[in-house]
């Protein structure tokens, strides 16, 4: 199909089977990676790949990481400086989590309008996206959930998708060495 964003990067993919299992939590990108995986979760699944498409949208839309870090460490401290301190509340069994002994800086919430203007993104793609990076993975967006999202269904919509400019593949473009006998 031409005019749809597909994102993929197997890097660190790993098989997917129910009932899940325990993985290491180095999978996922770091800048992309749930914070239930930095918090070593002992139970995780599709939702770590809702939080990376959230990430992946806040990206898209501002043109830069929406929390770059340079350590496991440093990523779920700045998850928390820009969605706030996780408590037993806005994610139930936070601090059973194997860390959960761990003190973290109190990070009020309600930080991604400032980190997300109004001119870059509408009330209803702020919607989406809070939805996306919820703490609780059991309540974080699905992906059939997003799909039926007011966001887009919002107007003007950005470009209808048979009207996305299409590229033939480098490979189809390079002219092929002709050998000659």
């Amino acid at each position: 199909m031409e005019g749809v964003l597909k994102v993929a990067d197997f890097g660190l993919a790993r098989e997917y089977g129910l009932p899940p299992r325990q993985y290491t939590p180095g999978i996922v990108t770091l800048w992309y990676r749930a914070p239930e995986l930095l918090l070593i979760s002992d139970e995780y699944c599709t939702p770590i790949d809702m939080w990376s498409i959230g990430c992946i949208f806040a990206e898209l839309v501002t043109l830069r990481p929406l929390f770059p870090g340079r350590s496991d460490v440093d990523q779920i401290n700045k998850i928390f400086e820009g969605l706030g301190t996780p408590t037993d509340t806005t994610w139930p069994g936070y601090s059973e989590l194997p860390v959960g002994n761990v003190m973290f800086q109190k990070h009020p919430t309600g930080r991604l309008r400032e980190m997300i203007r109004n001119n870059l993104l509408s009330d209803d793609g702020l919607s989406l996206l809070e939805e996306f990076l919820l703490y609780d993975p059991v309540n974080r967006m699905t992906a059939a959930a997003a799909l039926d999202h007011a966001y887009f269904k919002e107007q003007p919509v950005a470009i209808e998708p048979d009207m996305m400019p299409t590229w033939p593949a480098k490979s189809e473009d390079t002219p092929q060495l002709q050998l000659s006998p």
